[in-house]
């Protein structure tokens, strides 16, 4: 299990509210009270060998959201 440091959250939940505020302006003025936004990231695992012997990189996603 990946462990989550305090600074990177903080920055992650600062990239996440500029992203909101960027695309909705009623919530960056103050118009409306609240926005649900989601954010997925996608980290590469252990290459592997498929069937044919082609070796390729499968992906973990993880999404975010507040």
């Amino acid at each position: 299990m990946s462990e989550v440091k305090r600074v990177e959250a903080q920055g992650l939940l600062r990239e996440l509210k500029d992203f909101a505020f960027a695309s909705n302006e009623d919530f960056k003025d103050g118009r409306i009270s609240g926005v649900e936004e989601q954010k997925a990231f996608y980290y590469p695992t252990t290459p592997i060998l498929d069937e044919d012997g082609n070796l390729f990189t499968p992906y973990r996603k993880t999404t975010v959201g507040f």
